[in-house]
């Protein structure tokens, strides 16, 4: 694939790729009843969409995305202080992907027909289940929604909303989540497997299952990709509120079993030296058998 793709992006032109090949069987063309100039558009937007996973653009998509929302990195680490009011978890796809239906993919009518089936919640009223309405939490109101004022800034919005699609996992209850990053480091690990078995000269970074893998680096993960992103799209996007807190709270599980390790390796470097016992002397040792201390 790096061969066929000259190195850019391979996978994901590889992805693009399969999807338009399978496009053309008519049982499973899902865009066959769009106009021929919609059709153009939703390929170009989807070619934007998943090329931007590609981790090489990350970066740049993420800044530009900031610096358009004014998004700086003391908002971040205001954020990350506890604690931030959050909303109700209906209210989550309201904001972002109602507001971008209408000119990210050339519907004028789909943002309206959304607006229109979503009803505000009343003054000390309760949240209540209404498919396929959306909630909106009563101190939010549709002319604080945030538009994108151009196909650019609509791109721009959708790549970042798909990038956090990509990363989602790591908003899911924490047991959900760690199933989901063990099957991908096991994945990876399978890859590392075949590199060395090719002969290749290096195994790609996490990849070599004799070396620690990504469940061994999510602080860093965390800190430097998904927060950051995460922060960015829901000061852009507020009803994204509950994709953060999920987010925040596992990175608080990683922070909180880091400093248990750094507590323990303190703690162990101040331990008091050995006094060694009188020669004869009957040493407690540990039967691992069932975890007790006995001497003899």
């Amino acid at each position: 694939l790096a061969l066929l793709y000259s190195d850019r992006s391979p996978m994901e032109n590889h992805h693009l790729a399969c999807l338009y090949n399978l496009l053309k069987q008519p049982e499973l063309n899902i865009l066959s009843h769009l106009p021929q100039t919609s059709r153009r558009r939703m390929r170009k937007i989807m070619i934007e969409l998943v090329l931007g996973t590609d981790m090489k653009q990350h970066f740049s998509i993420a800044e530009r995305f900031s610096a358009l929302h004014h998004v700086t990195k003391d908002d971040l680490t205001i954020r990350l202080t506890p604690s931030t009011p959050t909303v109700s978890p209906a209210v989550a796809a309201t904001v972002a992907l109602g507001t971008l239906a209408s000119g990210g993919l050339g519907h004028a009518g789909s943002c309206s027909a959304i607006i229109g089936a979503t009803r505000l919640t009343p003054p000390g009223g309760q949240d209540q289940p209404s498919s396929p309405s959306f909630m909106l939490s009563s101190h939010q109101s549709f002319k604080s929604l945030v538009r994108p004022k151009d196909d650019a800034e609509h791109l721009l919005s959708l790549q970042v909303m798909l990038k956090c699609a990509d990363i989602g996992s790591l908003a899911e209850p924490f047991g959900t989540y760690m199933k989901w990053v063990t099957r991908l480091e096991d994945e990876f690990f399978q890859q590392g497997d075949k590199e060395k078995a090719a002969g290749l000269p290096e195994v790609s970074p996490l990849f070599d299952r004799a070396k620690p893998g990504i469940t061994k680096c999510q602080m860093g993960f965390f800190s430097f990709v998904a927060l950051p992103l995460a922060h960015a799209m829901v000061t852009a996007f507020p009803g994204m509120d509950p994709f953060w807190d999920g987010m925040l709270s596992n990175y608080r599980h990683w922070q909180s079993e880091a400093k248990a390790e750094q507590a323990g390796e303190l703690s162990s470097s101040h331990k008091p030296s050995v006094v060694p016992h009188p020669e004869g002397a009957k040493l407690p040792s540990l039967d691992t058998r069932d975890g007790n201390i006995k001497t003899g």
